[in-house]
């Protein structure tokens, strides 16, 4: 595993204007596909994880089937019901979109969530790192109330300005083949074991998914 700084926020400087620019920063983590990784091993701190993903409603099922499959369900993802789970509905250019939050910890998290990468489904997935107080059903969700997708994703990111958010984690992957997690946290928080820069040009041959960007 690889771990890099992007010192000069290229990467977020896409998003956020200069008056808040300097606010934030993100640490970035390449792995190989036969790697684990793990945000309990990574993390050495109290926390808990929100996950966020999301689906489009499918036609070709009946009603009550679609709703009730949603997101987790649709990926074959389960949880025991202690589990707390909080569902929220979108609807974007006449599509229904399910939107299902899980919080877990780490290691559920972990559990959950690692077999998947910015291939597959967890282009829809976003985590939020989170404060072992912070509660689901206290999370104000208003940041996705626009229909822009590029506006929704500036929001989501600006949510790290929160007290109780640490880091918002993204995936994305390198066109070499190697997985990538995005960790977007406050200027002052550090997420690396050490601190490497991240080259520009380095963007030119990675995609990160803007994962609440449906569209």
């Amino acid at each position: 595993m690889k771990y890099y700084a992007d010192v000069n926020n290229d990467y977020l400087a896409k998003y956020l204007d200069s008056g808040i620019l300097d606010q934030f920063t993100s640490s970035w983590f390449f792995y190989e596909k036969n790697e684990e990784f793990r945000l309990e091993e990574l993390l050495d701190a109290e926390g808990n994880v929100f996950s966020f993903l999301w689906e489009y409603s499918d036609d070709s099922l009946l009603e009550k089937i679609d709703q009730w499959k949603r997101a987790l369900k649709r990926n074959h993802i389960e949880f025991s019901s202690d589990v707390k789970i909080r569902h929220q509905d979108y609807l974007f250019s006449e599509k229904k979109v399910y939107l299902d939050i899980v919080k877990t910890d780490f290691k559920g998290a972990d559990e959950a969530f690692n077999d998947f990468s910015a291939f597959n489904i967890a282009r829809n997935l976003t985590q939020f790192i989170v404060d072992e107080n912070m509660q689901i059903d206290d999370l104000n969700l208003s940041f996705l109330d626009v229909d822009d997708p590029s506006i929704r994703f500036t929001n989501c990111i600006k949510m790290t300005d929160s007290k109780w958010l640490r880091a918002i984690v993204l995936n994305g992957y390198h066109h070499r083949g190697d997985l990538i997690k995005v960790f977007i946290h406050k200027k002052d928080d550090r997420f690396l074991p050490e601190e490497n820069q991240l080259k520009y040009e380095v963007f030119e041959n990675i995609y990160v998914a803007n994962s609440l960007c449906w569209k």
